[in-house]
């Protein structure tokens, strides 16, 4: 997960243009899902609610029943490990300060099955930084 916040860290800012960008465009709510890859790099989708592996929406429509305000956006970061929701508040958002300083919420997911991630929509927009 160490090689995953890292990334966050240094890619902040541009992740989450990337998350308002691909927000504006596809026109539905959405997280930025960032994959270690085998060789130790980040890759990172877009993914509408609608396309998210059951157990990962009921969590993301928990914590949004906690949050009503539409200023908090998600990472959800899955190293081959563990996978964790990252919720950041844009109306606080500081690009110099440390990704851990900036969540409220810093909560472990229900275990996703490969058939699971095998149904995100393959269209999605991937991108690798």
């Amino acid at each position: 997960m160490s090689v995953l916040l890292n990334f966050l860290n240094r890619n902040k800012r541009e992740l989450v243009q990337i998350y308002t960008k691909e927000r504006q465009h596809i026109g539905k709510e959405g997280l930025l899902w960032v994959i270690e890859t085998p060789d130790h790099n980040a890759n990172v989708s877009y993914v509408i609610f609608e396309d998210l592996p059951v157990p990962l929406l009921e969590e993301i429509k928990n914590l949004k029943e906690k949050n009503l305000d539409d200023s908090i956006i998600y990472f959800y970061i899955c190293d081959p490990l563990m996978a964790q929701i990252i919720e950041i508040d844009l109306r606080n958002f500081n690009p110099e300060k440390s990704i851990i300083q900036l969540n409220d919420v810093n909560t472990k997911t229900p275990e996703i099955t490969k058939n699971e991630l095998d149904t995100l929509d393959e269209e999605e927009t991937t991108t690798t930084l």
